[in-house]
């Protein structure tokens, strides 16, 4: 860094030297100033393109879109012909619009142009997104997208964004080799891929103590990303049952990423089962839970203050969503609510009977549960309480 400052002391207008500076500073977590350094490289030599595309980076990933469309009608006007780094860069654009649609057609101009321009890297990294998107969209099953990114990574093994973004999708055991396989061949990982793809495969092979520490370090690496935050939630709360650490977590979580769903559940999840269930009703209700996942966990929070009617209708409301949405759904619910009531110990409130027979009618598990993380996570709580599995209602 002091080399980079001196060379610019005696060349202030070099823009390779400013390139290096900005890309030090983003690395040493100075966003601000980094950004700032990459617009004046962009100024004092506006016809490179590369300093463009790094300014334009910068904005995207600290959610400048504003600035982001400014600078590239800017750039259209000045003459500069789109590449597919710029096409790729608007795609994303698009994507924390919440275009998916419009952004779709224009990550797929940007794949063609990646191959046409022999950007292996980039190509890869943008049919894997385009695979993600087009399930997302209802476009392809997740099967498919899977399979597409499989054939991606295949072609183009070096790609670790390919990897990651297969991870996001992945949900079965079975589904787990090209994560291992990855993590072994992979040499530089960036170490906050590592921790995200040790934490995934150690999720879908029901490893809850890797799980764990793997989301705690992509957590600690990524303190911006909700996804780590509720990653760290589940991993540490439920699958290691560290309430006191989980629930700290959860804090945090909840400060940073107060309208993210999934944060918010699980951070409730958390809280009620640390004894905290006043805190845990009061996060969902101000979210609102117009989905039974929130719902769900809202009946838990009750549950767990000793409002044994109210959860357990709200339980009752939520299964039958569950079911609409998919019937697999149901089965987990059950389960899990046959796992919270032994865990709170309900039964030292009410008699057991009475519990039993308000508790979720038991649903069959689905024939393929030991390929399911969630279902193979619950099964090892249950094992390791030593509850009956497949679960009853009758409390033991």
């Amino acid at each position: 860094m002091r080399h980079l400052r001196s060379a610019l002391k005696e060349k202030p207008f070099d823009v390779d030297s400013l390139l290096n500076l900005s890309i030090s500073l983003w690395a040493l977590g100075s966003a601000k100033k980094a950004t700032r350094v990459a617009l004046q490289a962009t100024r004092v030599a506006p016809g490179r393109k590369d300093a463009s595309l790094h300014y334009l980076e910068l904005l995207l990933a600290q959610g400048e879109i504003e600035q982001f469309n400014l600078e590239v009608r800017n750039l259209k006007e000045s003459g500069i012909v789109a590449n597919a780094r710029l096409l790729a860069l608007c795609g994303r654009a698009l994507l924390q619009g919440e275009n998916k649609p419009k952004a779709v057609t224009l990550l797929d101009s940007a794949a063609k142009a990646a191959k046409a321009e022999g950007d292996d890297e980039l190509e890869a990294e943008v049919l894997s997104n385009l695979a993600s998107l087009r399930w997302e969209l209802g476009r392809i099953s997740r099967a498919v997208a899977l399979q597409q990114m499989k054939d991606v990574i295949d072609q183009y093994p070096d790609s670790d964004v390919a990897v990651v973004n297969y991870a996001a999708l992945a949900t079965r055991r079975s589904e787990a080799a090209p994560l291992r396989s990855a993590l072994s061949r992979f040499g530089n990982l960036a170490p906050s891929y590592a921790a995200y793809l040790k934490h995934q495969l150690a999720t879908l092979e029901g490893n809850s103590t890797v799980a764990a520490d793997a989301a705690a370090e992509w957590l600690r690496l990524e303190p911006n990303n909700p996804g780590a935050a509720a990653a760290a939630v589940v991993s540490i709360g439920i699958g290691e049952e560290n309430w006191a650490e989980a629930a700290l977590i959860a804090e945090f979580a909840l400060r940073h990423f107060p309208e993210n769903k999934v944060v918010v559940n699980n951070s409730a999840y958390v809280l009620a089962m640390a004894g905290r269930a006043d805190e845990a009703i009061d996060v969902i209700e101000a979210l609102g839970y117009d989905d039974f996942v929130l719902k769900a966990t809202l009946g838990l929070a009750h549950l767990a203050k000793g409002d044994i009617p109210t959860g357990m209708r709200l339980y009752r409301e939520a299964a039958d969503e569950a079911e609409k949405d998919d019937p697999v759904n149901r089965s987990l619910m059950t389960a899990y609510q046959a796992m919270v009531i032994r865990q709170l110990k309900v039964v030292d409130s009410i008699p057991k009977l009475q519990i039993e027979a308000q508790m979720l009618v038991p649903v069959a598990l689905p024939e393929d549960w030991q390929d399911r993380a969630d279902f193979i996570r619950l099964h090892h709580l249950f094992e390791m309480h030593g509850y009956s599995w497949p679960p009853t209602p009758e409390i033991v």
